[in-house]
């Protein structure tokens, strides 16, 4: 049976071929929309293949910094509303203090320190309590280092200080 040939005509060999062209390239117009490219192998255009490799790369490098930028703000952020919290408790425990120097009862004074104490321990829990992604920034043990560029040649080092109630 495999040495059975069809004539074909000259037109229908020429519609035949025409379909093959069209089946080809709507196979390629389905891979550009589902990738999103316009060219997917070096076969393509190698040029612009390589070139696109390039700019994809580099755009997973800008990605990758933004994230860190976006971890190095959040920190900031925890840090930041920390030290606002610790400023109320350090007002109320300025309150006591004041209190106290103007009471000459040994029991008010007495309850106060116990409050004032409190209040301490207060800022100790707000301090251990600032810590994002590992990081915390009110307990003087660690710094965070910012990278600005993909290469990391350009960072910026946020020194972590001591802000525990004993400090």
């Amino acid at each position: 049976m495999s040495g059975i040939s069809v004539p074909l005509t000259a037109s229908t060999r020429s519609n035949l071929l025409s379909l093959k062209q069209t089946s080809s390239l709507l196979q390629q117009t389905q891979l550009r929309l589902a990738t999103g490219k316009k060219v997917n192998s070096a076969i393509d255009n190698a040029t612009a293949f390589f070139a696109s490799n390039g700019f994809l790369q580099r755009a997973t490098d800008f990605s990758r910094v933004k994230d860190s930028l976006g971890t190095a703000i959040q920190t900031l952020q925890s840090a930041s509303n920390a030290i606002d919290a610790i400023t109320k408790v350090v007002n109320q425990a300025q309150g006591l203090a004041i209190a106290a120097q103007q009471s000459t009862d040994n029991t008010v004074r007495t309850s106060l320190a116990t409050q004032f104490n409190g209040l301490l321990t207060q800022i100790n829990n707000i301090v251990a309590d600032a810590t994002f992604n590992g990081t915390n920034l009110l307990t003087g043990t660690g710094n965070l280092v910012v990278n600005f560029n993909e290469s990391a040649a350009i960072e910026l080092t946020i020194a972590s200080a001591n802000t525990t109630a004993s400090a």
